[in-house]
């Protein structure tokens, strides 16, 4: 099977990009440092890893190209001592569906990879939702409505919001925003922290 990853040049303090489909994928490469960041495009969303048989999970296309983007062999296995990046970084859009895009690999990480969140290797980073613009200059950048409510009570000016659609919406300088490990805005995750934030998708 040939992996959509796209991959960088160097395995060294190498990590992991995994986005929603190819023209995010495609957006992200015109900003990664290729030499460390590397991408793999998911299309679609990959099935609920609680309530679907490791035999499905393995026979999924996207599981198994993201198996085989991670291990060292490009096989399709299941362990996490042979991960390839020391960084693994879910990058989903910011709307409804990307957040339960994230929490469904989230899951599948908490169930079967759980040894890369306990090794500290699993984040999820946050693309913006709205920017603040002035003048044809984005002066801020929200994550939410909330925070965006609460930007705007603390301008002094007012600015033009403009909702992004997705990662692929995003410009260049707000892409390399988003992945520039000097100014990503990101979490790493946690085992307890994957299980609050998947509750709504496990059993019970």
């Amino acid at each position: 099977m040939k992996t959509a990853l796209i991959d960088c040049t160097e395995s060294e303090d190498a990590e992991l990009f995994i986005v929603e489909g190819q023209s995010a994928a495609g957006a992200l490469r015109q900003v990664r440092d290729r030499r460390f960041q590397a991408i793999l495009p998911m299309q679609g969303k990959i099935p609920n890893a609680v309530r679907t048989s490791t035999e499905r999970l393995l026979q999924h296309l996207q599981i198994a190209d993201l198996l085989q983007s991670m291990h060292p062999e490009r096989i399709v296995a299941f362990n996490t001592d042979l991960i390839r990046y020391k960084k693994i970084h879910l990058l989903c859009d910011p709307d409804m569906d990307g957040m339960h895009s994230g929490l469904l690999l989230m899951l599948f990480f908490y169930q079967h990879l759980r040894g890369v969140i306990e090794g500290g290797q699993l984040y999820l980073v946050r693309a913006p939702l709205f920017g603040l613009y002035r003048n044809s200059e984005c002066v801020a950048l929200a994550y939410s409505d909330k925070q965006l409510a609460l930007l705007q009570g603390q301008l002094e000016l007012p600015a033009d919001v403009r909702r992004f659609k997705g990662v692929a919406s995003l410009d260049a300088a707000l892409l390399g925003n988003c992945i520039s490990p000097d100014s990503r805005a990101r979490q790493r995750l946690s085992v307890a922290g994957c299980r609050d934030m998947c509750k709504q998708l496990l059993p019970g």
